[in-house]
């Protein structure tokens, strides 16, 4: 199960701007890149294309994120 950072944001209920996504988007590329996980690529039509990565990844990465802005 591949998820971009603003989708799985969303699907938490917890939605993000652009610029904390980038943000939370590099540290997931670099936790992937490190457990050899794919990191995929999706259409967007606001910014052309946007990764995807692993939802263990993103459950990783997001909720302490998430705690913090709350």
């Amino acid at each position: 199960k591949h998820f971009t950072v603003m989708g799985y944001a969303n699907l938490l209920g917890c939605p993000m701007d652009a610029k904390t996504a980038s943000a939370l988007g590099r540290r997931c590329a670099n936790l992937s890149r490190q457990r050899g996980l794919v990191i995929g690529d999706v259409s967007d039509p606001r910014f052309g294309a946007v990764h995807s990565y692993h939802e263990s990844v993103l459950q990783e990465v997001l909720p302490p994120a998430l705690k913090k802005a709350a």
